[in-house]
């Protein structure tokens, strides 16, 4: 009987076992904005199985900030890893919530021609900025307005991901020359 006993508890815990690893990951869906380092940290965690191991299946999908807004308040993607939707959205009533932040500040940088040497100098140009409405062309115009600049001196062109703004610098630079 002791034996039996051990031999039924052995096979139950290979069967518990088995069940274990035959358990489906839960699928979770993530938006990014653009390849930058702000997303980094989660395609680590995704490269190197830090979701698996938490019984989640991570699936990392490209949208533009507006579009994620609708798709969380739709309920088509479960979490943005881009602040933007998520602010839209709670502002808009749409139940939003922002549970974690990957970056005490934002990444990004103003560039210039040469000829700028003052924040003055800004007046009248133009912004290149991935897409209205997103982190990037807000804190863009709260930069500007801190230089003293007021809406309607400048404008913002939303020119897409950072290869099309570079080219466009780039463009730019080269016809200067």
């Amino acid at each position: 009987m002791k034996r039996f006993l051990t031999l039924t508890l052995l096979a139950l815990s290979l069967v518990r076992a088995d069940l274990a690893t035959c358990a489906e990951a839960r699928r979770v869906t993530l938006s990014y904005s653009a390849i930058s380092m702000t997303w980094f940290p989660v395609k680590v965690a995704v490269d190197k199985g830090f979701f698996r191991n938490e019984g989640l299946e991570p699936q990392l999908i490209q949208m533009n900030g507006n579009v994620a807004t609708v798709a969380l308040a739709n309920g088509h993607i479960d979490f943005s890893l881009n602040i933007s939707p998520v602010l839209n959205g709670a502002m808009q009533g749409l139940g939003t919530k922002l549970v974690a932040a990957l970056n005490s500040r934002p990444f990004f940088s103003l560039v210039v021609r040469p000829e700028i040497t003052s924040p003055a100098d800004l007046k009248g140009k133009v912004f290149a900025v991935s897409s209205f409405g997103n982190t990037q062309a807000i804190l863009t115009e709260k930069h500007l307005q801190h230089f003293g600049l007021k809406k309607g001196e400048y404008q913002l062109l939303a020119m897409g991901a950072t290869p099309a703004r570079v080219a466009a610098l780039e463009n730019n630079i080269a016809k200067a020359a």
